[in-house]
């Protein structure tokens, strides 16, 4: 969940990788207009005519995120021909919200994007659309993974950015999830590493494999198992313990790749093969 304390106001904190992939994002999708007639549901929990309006009217740079997402949640289901025009359009206006972390959705980060995963825009959009797109999950990945503030739960010190969203909705729109491990792999610490640690306690064994626990992602796809290899790597000890080392004057820090480490190794205890050491 992403709290109003880790709002942005604008994008001069972001970045240059990701600012330019927003930007591509504007450059690509621009040759798309929407309809005059948006095609989204009217019923009377989801977007009024006076909304439908406004989405139609407000320039695209201007939506302000409770009003996209009223399109979020009411545009159901998916239809290329019917919605590939005004999906598109969105798009840019989608990319750069998310990292302003403002979520266009009334709800989680997670469910932002889904109807890319509808419209398959992988097999089924250009070269040069999905190109932008993967490129956005690259640069966002990395962007966020930098953010080890913390939050003081009555369980303990947790990082605040909610990385298993943010993995969740890459997944649930599509996204390429070799490519997005790669990206988390290939990040700078120690936010890569801290982020690591934080993510190894959605770990659980399941069906002879470590897999990433989410209520979200369906348990049967394998993003899920996917996930939870990367996490349960034991490769990732050391790089863990390096950074425990750097972050000597940061205590709390300290703790969480400390946990994170012993959830590692946990994993590791249950999936080794019996005599392995």
């Amino acid at each position: 969940m992403l709290f109003d304390r880790y709002v942005l106001s604008d994008r001069s904190s972001l970045t240059q990788a990701l600012n330019g992939a927003i930007e591509d994002a504007y450059r690509v999708f621009a040759r798309y207009a929407l309809p005059l007639a948006l095609r989204v549901c009217y019923c009377d929990v989801c977007v009024s005519q006076e909304d439908a309006r406004r989405l139609v009217e407000t320039p695209l740079r201007q939506i302000p995120v409770g009003l996209l997402s009223e399109y979020t949640s009411s545009a159901h289901g998916y239809d290329e021909e019917m919605h590939g025009t005004s999906l598109r359009y969105f798009l840019p206006r989608y990319f750069e919200l998310i990292a302003l972390n403002q979520a266009p959705y009334h709800g989680d980060l997670s469910q932002c994007l889904g109807r890319l995963r509808q419209a398959d825009y992988r097999h089924e959009w250009v070269t040069e659309e999905v190109d932008v797109i993967d490129r956005y999950f690259d640069a966002l990945l990395a962007d966020k993974l930098r953010d080890v503030s913390v939050i003081n739960w009555p369980v303990g010190y947790r990082l605040g950015y909610p990385m298993d969203d943010l993995l969740e909705m890459m997944v649930l729109a599509g996204g390429n999830v070799r490519r997005i491990l790669a990206a988390f792999e290939a990040a700078a610490d120690p936010g890569a590493s801290l982020h690591i640690a934080g993510l190894a306690e959605k770990l659980v064994y399941r069906d002879g494999a470590p897999e990433f626990s989410s209520v979200m992602i369906r348990r049967s796809d394998p993003a899920c198992y996917e996930i939870g290899a990367f996490l349960a790597d034991r490769s990732h000890i050391a790089r863990l313990e390096a950074v425990f080392f750097d972050l000597e004057a940061e205590p709390v820090l300290q703790k969480i790749l400390s946990d994170g480490q012993q959830m590692i190794d946990a994993m590791a205890a249950v999936t080794r093969p019996e005599g392995a050491q």
